[in-house]
């Protein structure tokens, strides 16, 4: 969002009046080198301060240490206090092992009754380099020889292929990567075309109208943080890519009846362009949580690649088909001799074909497994997720605790499912 504001404020402190003024080098140029700038450092800053997966290294680098110093680091950014001087929980029967797991009830686990006082409250214990060890080799997740096949070709193409099986291919990946598509075609496609539609249709303060553009992101990102959670992500997903869509379709019928060159035409256009805006934010923030949930521990990296590589393939295809169509409505226009109708048509065209494709996406997610919301995250491709009861003993366990509860062996029994 911030870059969207970034952008479309230097754009109109460099261009607006100045379209035609020469100052030396080209304004694009300074325009282009500005907005590479908060990239580069954002470079820098993630390589200093971001601190790596514990998940990844301990499953894949073998560095317990760094992976429970990682998880400690994370634990007090979030405001946890941690009791460094219980380290040794474990030897002392103080804190949440696999061994002492088993004393948990279904009652004191689901309901609360009589949970033990390490659970109630109070500061939690440091994750320990040991803890992790036992984690990872005790469910055989970690592999010293999988760390050289992650870097070996043929078991790249096997994390590959797990993404087209039947398990997964017909509920997650195919989906997925359609809803990936569809939206890059129709968000992208107008995003980077929005000041060509604004042109084309004559609107004035082309440059104020793209800030208000951008500024709908905030009204987008609000209403994702507030009833993601509350509704479920394919919900979200679903009514914001129909919002969307719907959005597009008022702001075609409006530029082809023509009303642009009214005040309250204008108006009328430039809240739908913001409308769309918003909704999109809401899709592309749904779909981002959607696609990181439903794929398997093992094969996320992958998964995300093939479709993030889904939704590159839709924003250039939607390069090229609202290219064809602004010319081809262009030419129809001039052939019947009304440059303001041909501009007209091209736009409308070209937001109707986008918003097609949104609504192609809206349907997708109901082929999607279940809402992931609330639910342990799977590993392994065909395993099982599981619910965490709402009010549980498990709001009160720490990261390291929840994941040492939610992947026992016996957890299904005590849940029921």
């Amino acid at each position: 969002m911030m870059g969207s504001l970034f952008v479309s404020v230097l754009a109109w402190c460099l261009f607006h009046g100045n379209e035609s003024e020469n100052i030396g080098v080209s304004r694009w140029r300074i325009f282009a080198a500005i907005c590479a700038m908060p990239s580069a450092l954002g470079v820098f800053m993630v390589y200093l301060y971001v601190p790596e997966s514990p998940r990844f290294l301990a499953s894949v680098k073998d560095d317990y240490k760094q992976s429970a110093q990682n998880c400690n680091l994370m634990a007090k950014a979030l405001g946890l206090d941690l009791d460094v001087q219980n380290v040794n929980l474990q030897s002392s029967g103080g804190g949440l092992t696999k061994n002492n797991f088993s004393s948990l009830g279904r009652e004191e686990f689901h309901e609360g009754v009589s949970a033990p006082s390490y659970l109630q409250g109070g500061n939690i214990r440091p994750m320990t380099e040991e803890e992790v060890r036992m984690e990872f080799l005790g469910h055989g997740t970690n592999d010293r020889a999988g760390v050289w096949n992650h870097t070996n070709l043929r078991n790249f193409c096997k994390t590959f292929t797990k993404l087209y099986t039947p398990p997964i291919l017909s509920r997650t990946t195919l989906p997925l990567k359609t809803i990936w598509f569809s939206l890059s075609f129709g968000t992208y496609g107008i995003t980077t075309w929005i000041n060509s539609l604004f042109v084309a249709i004559h609107l004035e303060n082309i440059y104020f109208n793209s800030f208000l553009f951008a500024l709908a992101n905030l009204p987008g990102n609000i209403l994702s943080v507030i009833y993601s959670d509350r509704w479920g992500r394919k919900k979200m997903l679903m009514g914001s890519l129909i919002g969307a869509a719907a959005s597009l379709v008022a702001f075609a019928c409006f530029v082809y009846s023509k009303t642009s060159n009214s005040q309250f035409g204008t108006f009328v256009i430039v809240f739908f362009a913001c409308a769309f805006q918003m909704f999109s934010i809401v899709s592309w923030n749904s779909i981002d949580v959607l696609s990181g949930e439903l794929f398997p521990t093992k094969v996320r990296s992958a998964g995300m690649g093939v479709c993030t590589a889904s939704g590159r393939l839709g924003a250039m295809f939607a390069q090229f088909v609202n290219a064809s169509l602004m010319v081809s409505a262009s030419k129809g226009g001039d052939n019947n001799g009304g440059e303001s109708n041909s501009d007209a048509l091209s736009s409308a065209r070209v937001l109707v074909v986008a918003a097609s494709a949104l609504l192609l996406g809206a349907g997708l997610p109901l082929c999607l497994e279940r809402d992931m919301a609330g639910s342990e995250l799977k590993d392994e491709v065909g395993s099982s997720a599981i619910r965490c009861n709402s009010g549980s003993k498990k709001d009160h366990l720490s990261d390291d605790e929840a994941d040492l509860v939610l992947n026992h062996e016996s957890v299904c029994d005590l849940s029921g499912c």
